[in-house]
């Protein structure tokens, strides 16, 4: 095992021991409710994990669910603030309309955006999503329109002498110089969309790993709890390690930078 794997191995295993063996000690002060052991959790986290769930189908329905309503999201934000971000990048007109534009979406705590979105709309789908695309669109606008502004002039330069069209020198010249920008854009959503997500669902959906938290706290049973919980800390790690970091090696090997 390489040294990479070993310390975040025994951290994390220390952690856990130590919980263990905090929650047994305190059981007999009659709080180990509120504190549960990492065996009882690890247990309702396998019981998850086949698909038992106390509302619904099955487990994966709620995990779909949530990976959906992320997906979408984090997506339309994106779209969005890759266009305008190129126009910002672009037009120096349509930096100073849109900048102070983007401050004010980027400062609105995301609760707020989930209290806008469900007196305007109702606790819906529109609102889980909505909630996502306006946190992501900001910082993904800034993010693209500092990766346009740091493309060489002389290549674009080059490019006009040969009459090459906008289409051409965002394709070539613009897009694999901001493709870093934009991948970074979508790591920082995806890892700050699941929190927001929960939350979402929390507040009022119906599905959704958010939604079975918030059954088990109405239930104030903190062990499935956690366990659903930590089902968002797999998912960050799935996306961390096993999406981002493959991709990275790939897409930016000609950078020096993976």
């Amino acid at each position: 095992m390489s040294r990479g794997l070993v310390y975040p191995t025994v951290s994390v295993c220390g952690v856990l021991v130590v919980w263990e063996v905090l929650a047994r000690a305190l059981t007999g002060l009659h709080i180990g409710l509120f504190i549960p052991t990492t065996s009882a959790v690890f247990s309702e986290l396998s019981n998850v994990l086949i698909g038992q769930t106390p509302v619904g189908e099955n487990s994966y329905y709620h995990i779909l669910q949530t990976l959906r309503r992320l997906m979408t999201g984090v997506l339309l934000g994106s779209l969005v603030g890759i266009s305008i971000g190129v126009v910002m990048g672009l037009k120096e007109r349509a930096e100073d309309f849109f900048e102070s534009w983007n401050w004010i979406f980027a400062t609105i705590p995301a609760v707020m955006w989930a209290y806008i979105f469900i007196l305007v709309m109702g606790a819906s789908e529109v609102t889980a999503i909505g909630v996502l695309a306006a946190v992501t669109y900001p910082q993904m606008a800034f993010r693209v329109s500092r990766g346009i502004r740091s493309v060489k002039t002389e290549l674009v330069e080059m490019g006009k002498a040969f009459n090459a069209k906008t289409t051409l020198l965002l394709r070539e010249i613009y897009f694999p110089q901001i493709l870093p920008h934009v991948f970074s854009g979508v790591r920082y959503s995806l890892a700050i969309g699941i929190k927001i997500i929960a939350i979402a669902e929390l507040v009022g959906l119906s599905s959704g790993i958010g939604f079975i938290m918030q059954y088990w706290w109405d239930q104030r049973l903190v062990a499935p709890l956690l366990a659903w919980g930590s089902l968002l800390i797999l998912l960050g790690l799935f996306f961390e390690f096993v999406v981002f970091r493959t991709l990275e090696r790939r897409l930016f090997r000609w950078t020096g930078l993976s």
